[in-house]
């Protein structure tokens, strides 16, 4: 009975995201309603909430979501991911490498609509390349999320990492051979073969400029992820860091050319930075994976069903699955499976196993989707169709989908050897 309600729960969560209602807000209907199914009253309501208000991943999750948004505002509105990728074209000198990189590089700044930021780079450049829009749109889609299964700023790794309770370099460790494959399995069936375009020779001291300016404009992002590594704090507390890193080079710059100042201080655009959809979604995740973890037959049913030999793959591959293609989406399904599969692990690194099986799924499953934010706006942007875009999907998804089952395979050889 309780799958039946959970399963009434979740379509109610998917015609609430297919009409618009903004995550958050779907989410915290999807709570109260699956308490009302439970038999659960207002007071259980307030329970809940008062658990997540209590829970410390609340406050790291949300300050975490908020300066990276923050971060990503202030980098678009002073100019410095477009000198980014000026000065990267020059450095790599070559168009290939960087129409691979570039989606890749905006995409770090996790920012809404960030896919629709990077598709003019990956216009101009695909002119240079002489590249049909179709292939266009899938490099842009491919290279986009590269990253996804080891950028330690991505705010879906980190709820991963924290709805887990593992290390978030513990999960980037055993993640990080499926960002390689993405990228050698974009360029096999994409770029390869296609003819490069050189920019034009430039000096040695151009050049050495060029590697200065990369690194002085991308400095916001390298210095938080730097900043966590070397010193142990918590990402929350590194990326203030990288903010105050993007003001001040805006501040150098705006000394030595007046384009680059704005009339707005400092402070006006970080307000303007704080993404409030984009928080309100973090919580009502939260909040839903609250609702859902304190219901004991859920975590019973599941025990159950692994005990009566129905693989972990099989409950994970449908679960998760169904949930992240129909939302486009894969936080939710997360937020929705993590607390019922993880429990069931004997060991940490059984723990991790599961939570790479549950975020590989999601991610093919979110990444497919025709209600995929990133691929919706890309297509706008090219002007071409799904159907002309799956057309260059054709030798990349079945590698993919090979390899992320193969790693799976092996990880668990390795860890239950």
């Amino acid at each position: 009975m309780i799958v039946v309600k959970l399963a009434a729960v979740v379509l109610l969560l998917l015609i609430l995201v297919n009409k618009k209602v903004q995550l958050g807000l779907a989410l915290l209907i999807a709570s109260v309603v699956m308490l009302f199914l439970n038999g659960k009253g207002l007071g259980d309501f307030i329970q809940a909430l008062a658990s997540m208000v209590k829970d410390p991943l609340t406050y790291t999750m949300t300050f975490t979501i908020l300066f990276i948004s923050i971060m990503g505002y202030l980098m678009k509105r002073y100019k410095m991911l477009d000198r980014m990728i000026e000065h990267l074209e020059q450095v790599l000198k070559s168009a290939k490498a960087t129409i691979l990189l570039s989606p890749t590089i905006i995409g770090l700044l996790q920012v809404a609509g960030g896919a629709l930021m990077s598709c003019p780079v990956v216009d101009k450049l695909g002119d240079k390349l002489e590249l049909p829009n179709a292939k266009r749109a899938a490099i842009n889609m491919i290279f986009r999320h590269g990253l996804f299964f080891s950028y330690p700023l991505s705010p879906t790794i980190i709820l991963a990492a924290q709805l887990g309770g593992f290390e978030l370099f513990d999960f980037i460790k055993i993640q990080f051979p499926i960002t390689i494959v993405m990228f050698l399995l974009g360029y096999f069936s994409l770029l390869r073969g296609v003819k490069d375009k050189k920019p034009e020779k430039i000096t040695s001291k151009e050049y050495i400029g060029h590697i200065k300016g990369f690194l002085l404009y991308s400095s916001p992002i390298w210095v938080s992820i730097v900043t966590t590594i070397t010193t142990g704090l918590p990402i929350h507390f590194s990326l203030p860091i990288g903010i105050l890193v993007a003001v001040l080079v805006n501040h150098m710059d705006a000394k030595k050319d007046e384009q680059y100042k704005l009339e707005e201080n400092p402070a006006v655009l970080i307000v303007k930075g704080i993404n409030v959809k984009m928080t309100l979604s973090i919580l009502g995740i939260l909040l839903f994976k609250t609702v859902v973890g304190g219901l004991s037959e859920l975590n019973e049913f599941i025990v159950s069903m692994v005990n009566g030999g129905v693989p972990v793959e099989i409950i994970v591959i449908v679960a998760v699955g169904i949930l992240s293609f129909s939302m486009g989406n894969f936080q939710p399904s997360l937020a929705v499976v993590y607390p019922l599969i993880l429990p069931v692990a004997t060991s940490y690194n059984l723990v991790l196993l599961f939570a790479y099986l549950m975020y590989s799924v999601g991610f093919f499953a979110y990444f497919t989707s025709p209600i995929h934010m990133c691929q919706v706006l890309t297509l706008e942007y090219f002007n071409t169709s799904m159907k002309d875009l799956y057309k260059n999907y054709l030798l990349f998804l079945p590698a993919l989908i090979a390899a992320l089952v193969s790693w799976y395979f092996v990880l668990k050889f390795i860890i239950l050897a």
